[in-house]
């Protein structure tokens, strides 16, 4: 793949080698393997025709070529959705390992290799030991430090509270031992191994929000949603927990079809 470097490429190619370090890395996440400069005059002529600008370097990525299905395609049944979530949460429980904060999960990041492996990619936006730039519109604590630094702000008032939390009380309600206390984005980045399980939970949780998701509603999916509004916790928590549901439900609940999946599938592309 051929691309410019930009911001984000630079700071996927700082995130890449820490990714490519964990063993078996392949089975969890889909990046490239290697990277080299592209001199100007080795690309095609057609290509240099139509881009509008060639003033800024390029780089030549490298990257297995696999067999990629859509997430939601691959999401048929009840099953398969846990399968893909207990996959992915081990991801990110390897990403906590290393340091990187994804930052970005959502479908467009998720890929399903030889049409049976969840992988995930998209680490443009991500940061290392939780750094605190570029941190995106996601858990309240990445939206505080965010707020915080835009304002140069040392300190947490009620009323900065309130602006931040956009009047969800849930919000509020977590910032509350903040307010007046100093250190405050440093306290908040010890909470950072639970980000990336944040926007994992919401992910599934709109799964299953959808009203073009016809007949999801079971024993096992109420119970499994309500696990997943906790999103306090680190993975090893919901992988273990996700697992004692699934072994304690019938078998009908987990092989139950998702009959709409098909319009899903276009609606969240």
């Amino acid at each position: 793949m051929t691309t410019r470097l930009t911001k984000n490429t630079i700071n996927e190619l700082t995130i890449q080698p820490l990714i490519v370090a964990i063993p078996d890395y392949r089975s969890f996440f889909y990046t490239f393997h290697s990277v080299e400069p592209l001199e100007i005059s080795l690309l095609n002529e057609e290509y240099i025709e139509s881009s509008e600008c060639i003033q800024s370097p390029f780089v030549l990525l490298t990257s297995d070529k696999i067999l990629v299905t859509p997430p939601l395609a691959f999401l048929t049944n009840v099953k398969r959705c846990i399968d893909m979530y207990v996959h992915l949460m081990k991801g990110i429980e390897l990403l906590n390992e290393v340091g990187i904060v994804h930052l970005d999960i959502s479908w467009r990041n998720i890929i399903v290799k030889d049409g049976v492996l969840p992988l995930l990619k998209g680490f443009e936006h991500s940061v290392i030991k939780v750094t605190t730039n570029k941190m995106l519109e996601r858990p309240i604590e990445c939206r505080t430090i965010r707020h915080m630094i835009g304002r140069g702000l040392t300190g947490l008032s009620k009323h900065t509270a309130e602006e931040i939390s956009d009047g969800e009380e849930s919000d509020i309600a977590f910032l509350m031992p903040y307010i007046n206390k100093p250190n405050v984005i440093d306290s908040l980045l010890t909470n950072s191994k639970t980000w990336n399980v944040y926007s994992l939970n919401h992910l599934f949780l709109d799964l299953f929000a959808s009203d073009n998701l016809v007949n999801h509603v079971n024993e096992f999916v109420m119970k499994w949603q309500k696990l997943l509004k906790q999103t306090n916790h680190e993975p090893k928590y919901y992988i273990e927990k996700t697992i004692d549901l699934m072994v304690s439900s019938k078998m009908s609940d987990l092989c139950m079809s998702f009959l709409c999946m098909s319009f899903l599938c276009m609606s969240f592309l």
